[in-house]
C-alpha cells in the first residue's frame, strides 16, 4: 500500500509539473501505477473473499487472516473484464484523434472559412462533448477498476473550454464585420483551441499505449479459472 501511494503521488506529481509531451518515463511510470492499482484491487478482493470465507466458517479473524496473501496472477474473469476495459479505452483515445483533425482544419483555415466557421466549430464542438461523456461514462462503468482512474480526462476537458470560448467568439460576431473585424474578434481564441488540440493528440497516444501495456500484462498474468 505505501508503494501503491508513492507512486500515485509521483505521477501526479510529474503528471502537474511536466510538459504534456509525450515523455517515456511518465508513460513507464503511468504503466507501473496502473500495474500497483490492479494488484490493490486484487488484494482487496482476495482479502474480503478470505474474510467472508473465514465468516461463514464461524472462525473469529485474526490480523493475520484478514492480511491478504501477495497476488501475482488474475483470475481469468477478472483479466477479461480488465482486457475489454482498457481495449474500449483504446477503443475511445481513437476516436478523440480522429475528431482532432477536423480541429486541424479550423485552426488552420479559419481565416478564408469564415462563412463555414460556425458549422465546423459547432460540429466538433459537439462531437468533442460526445466522446468527452462517452469516456467518462465508460470509465465510470467500472467502479472497481482504479487502474483506468489513472485516465486523465481533464486534457479533453481543457480543449472543450477553448472551443466554448471560440465557438461563443463566432456565435457573437456580427456578420457584417469587416474582415479585419473578424481576425481580431477570433484571432486570440484559435491560438488556445490550436494549443490544446495538441495536447489532446498526445495524451490520447499516451493513453493508447498505456491500454496496450495495460492489456499485454493482464494477458501474461490471466490464470484459468
Amino acid at each position: 500500500m505505501l508503494c501503491w501511494a508513492a507512486l500515485v503521488g509521483l505521477a501526479y506529481y510529474l503528471d502537474s509539473t511536466s510538459p504534456h509531451d509525450v515523455d517515456p518515463a511518465i508513460a513507464s511510470l503511468q504503466s507501473q501505477l496502473a500495474s500497483a492499482r490492479r494488484e490493490r484491487d486484487v488484494a482487496i478482493i482476495e482479502r474480503d473473499s478470505a474474510k467472508r470465507a473465514v465468516e461463514n466458517a464461524g472462525i473469529a479473524t485474526s490480523p493475520a487472516a484478514r492480511a491478504a496473501p501477495p497476488v501475482e496472477k488474475l483470475k481469468s474473469d477478472d483479466a477479461e473484464a480488465r482486457i475489454d476495459a482498457w481495449n474500449g479505452i483504446e477503443s475511445q483515445m481513437n476516436d478523440f484523434i480522429r475528431i482532432m483533425d477536423d480541429g486541424d482544419q479550423i485552426v488552420d483555415g479559419w481565416k478564408t472559412n469564415r462563412t463555414s466557421l460556425f458549422n465546423l466549430v459547432n460540429t466538433f464542438r459537439s462531437n468533442l462533448a460526445t466522446s468527452r461523456n462517452r469516456l467518462g461514462t465508460f470509465i465510470g462503468s467500472y467502479p472497481d477498476f482504479s487502474d483506468l482512474k489513472i485516465v486523465d480526462q481533464a486534457v479533453a476537458g481543457k480543449l472543450g473550454a477553448a472551443i466554448e470560448n471560440l465557438f461563443q467568439a463566432v456565435q457573437q460576431l456580427p456578420a457584417a464585420a469587416t474582415p479585419a473585424v473578424y481576425e481580431t474578434s477570433i484571432g486570440p481564441f484559435i491560438g488556445p483551441v490550436r494549443r490544446q488540440i495538441a495536447s489532446v493528440k498526445q495524451w490520447a497516444e499516451t493513453t493508447k499505449n498505456l491500454a496496450n501495456s495495460s492489456a499485454s500484462e493482464i494477458t501474461a498474468r490471466q490464470v484459468s479459472k
